[in-house]
């Protein structure tokens, strides 16, 4: 296997010196999360409350309907867009008369791994072991050889052009005029077939290379694709599909974000055709997610901060290897009992805020885990004497 190892011997001092900035960050990663899961919860309510008022608000109509006639209103329509403007990749001349195009470009290329092991030793030093493997990979991104660690062997040449994307500016649904606002949102892709124009262009531009196409005919090769050499190239071509469904709000004949009444602004862009109903509670399951997702980045921040923080408690563990382990689970432990209320309280507040009864009732529930955990901690501080009297440890 095409890999090297390094060794790296690492002093006391030095981990101690990494312990300590450990403590800054990890002071900036907990109090930045109680922001963060503030936010996250009056986005969620927001979110959710415009969403609530848009189903019982929201009008299906014709995409061939008077605009005039809905001016201002909440209409929900489907059809397909119909764009009067060329986008052109002007490097091959490819055109079409659709939201946008893609060219995606991926190269055959050398790859750098780097897997890291640490290894205690007594007195509290540390062996780090880097391992750096090299593998061949298609990649859509340059990989520079230039920052690899032995390069010699593992040269990539430039890519002679990269991928691209272009979108339209203006176009109709209907009798409705749709502008950058919604176009920018249609995300639904379909191959697109190469011409043999394109492809004169592509062996003009590659040096007279082998060209040829492969799949269904939107995928060019060039190099040879039996047997894939470094600087091999995969050219694909994608348009945007026209068929949408689209919720907003008219403005003279214009599609655009209806401002709801908490201020929030709404446009919906799906592909297909979708009813008013499907396209609504699936930013409802999208919100919920996000929501879930950003409450347990918020709780993973506090963690590992209160980590960050105690790192220097095992690192001083860690003189005597095998108390290292038990530095470690004990952090871990005191970070979730740290965190977990917090977290829980935080939100809890933001609730009562913006939606008080169900905050108070997450308030009631951290306040009881913090408690607990507090009056459980102090029991199995307790120790019964021989004449049965119970007395609590210090610390």
């Amino acid at each position: 296997m095409d890999e090297f190892q390094e060794v790296e011997e690492i002093g006391l001092g030095s981990n101690l010196k990494n312990a300590a900035s450990g403590v800054v960050v990890g002071l900036a990663m907990f109090f930045g999360a109680f922001p963060l899961l503030w936010w996250n919860e009056g986005r969620a309510v927001d979110t959710a409350r415009m969403l609530t008022e848009a189903k019982g608000g929201v009008v299906s109509i014709d995409a061939a309907a008077d605009p005039s006639s809905h001016e201002g209103q909440l209409v929900h329509l489907q059809g397909d867009l119909q764009i009067d403007e060329e986008v052109v990749d002007s490097t091959f001349d490819v055109r079409v008369k659709r939201p946008g195009l893609m060219r995606q470009v991926e190269m055959y290329q050398w790859k750098q791994k780097v897997k890291t092991k640490e290894e205690k030793k007594v007195g509290g030093g540390t062996r780090k072991i880097k391992t750096y493997s090299y593998t061949k990979t298609w990649s859509k991104e340059a990989i520079s050889s230039g920052s690899f660690k032995r390069p010699e062997g593992h040269e990539n040449p430039s890519m002679p052009f990269g991928s691209w994307s272009g979108r339209a500016t203006a176009g109709k649904l209907g009798a409705f005029t749709v502008d950058s606002a919604v176009l920018s949102e249609v995300d639904a892709r379909e191959p697109l077939k190469l011409e043999d124009e394109f492809m004169a262009k592509l062996k003009e531009r590659v040096g007279g290379r082998e060209v040829a196409l492969q799949g269904e005919g939107n995928t060019a090769y060039v190099g040879s694709a039996d047997s894939p050499q470094i600087g091999d190239l995969r050219i694909g071509y994608y348009q945007l599909k026209s068929d949408v469904s689209v919720i907003a709000e008219p403005t003279s004949g214009l599609l655009q974000a209806k401002t709801m009444s908490n201020g929030e602004r709404l446009l919906i862009v799906a592909a297909g055709q979708k009813n008013a109903q499907e396209m609504i509670e699936w930013e409802e399951t999208k919100n919920t997610f996000m929501t879930w997702l950003i409450r347990l980045g918020g709780f993973l921040l506090m963690f590992f901060g209160v980590k960050s923080m105690l790192s220097i408690v095992v690192t001083l563990a860690n003189i005597l290897p095998f108390l290292g382990g038990f530095a470690e689970f004990g952090t871990s432990l005191i970070a979730t009992v740290i965190a977990a209320p917090c977290a829980l309280i935080t939100i809890a507040l933001a609730w009562i805020v913006y939606r008080p009864i169900i905050g108070v009732s997450l308030l009631v529930v951290g306040v009881v885990i913090a408690v607990a955990l507090i009056v459980k901690g102090k029991r199995d501080n307790m120790v019964t004497l021989p004449d049965g009297t119970q007395v609590e440890l210090p610390g």
